[in-house]
């Protein structure tokens, strides 16, 4: 398989962040996990309407392979939580991503921007949902896709996390490749500081 050129890298982002954010009136397209190959996969059913699913991180899979921390230890730390070793979290998925990596669990049906595989959110209306649920988890993670496509995102959730005065009680993690300098070339200096000072918090 020939490798992607840098330009057909850019090209393709621009194309999807087009296709899955809505600037003006804060709001991401995102996959809908209920009746998608996806769902296959899944060791409980979706949740929020089938837009979400739960995750379970895993600080030791088996005795031979190494421990992760992440997001387990940050977020006992934050919310000030018992140490575990297991952790369950409320994923959304953004409903597009730029690459198509063999490895990739997601199909691609959900990393097109298809509307017919997902639906408009806003932060309230994710936030909403995963309140919606009995017991929610501590964590919502902000997944992919690729999620960097729309740095805005974390920056409206963390905002609307505020407003609720929920900052405290839920913690956001996203992580993503790296592979865009959208962070720096769209978000405002604000919310730069936003997301930068609150991560600095919990580090």
């Amino acid at each position: 398989m020939a490798s992607l050129q840098k330009t057909d890298v850019e090209a393709g982002s621009i194309y999807y962040r087009e296709r899955v954010a809505n600037i003006q009136h804060p709001s991401i397209l995102i996959s809908r996990i209920s009746g998608s190959e996806q769902e296959k996969d899944l060791t409980v059913p979706p949740n929020c309407e089938g837009f979400g699913r739960i995750r379970h991180f895993h600080r030791k899979r088996n005795a031979n392979w190494v421990q992760n921390p992440l997001p387990i230890d940050p977020v006992c730390r934050a919310l000030m939580l018992p140490t575990t070793d297991l952790m369950r979290a409320q994923v959304f998925q953004i409903a597009a991503c730029n690459f198509r990596c063999w490895y990739c669990y997601v199909p691609y049906s959900l990393l097109k921007a298809d509307i017919g595989c997902s639906g408009w959110l806003s932060p309230s209306a994710l936030i909403d949902l995963y309140l919606s649920q009995e017991n929610p988890p501590p964590v919502i993670v902000l997944s992919g896709g690729l999620p960097e496509l729309v740095p805005e995102w974390v920056a409206w959730m963390m905002k609307e996390l505020n407003r609720r005065k929920m900052e405290d009680k839920i913690y956001l993690w996203s992580d993503d490749n790296l592979t865009s300098d959208y962070f720096w070339r769209f978000l405002s200096q604000e919310d730069q500081h936003l997301i930068t000072i609150e991560s600095r918090k919990i580090a």
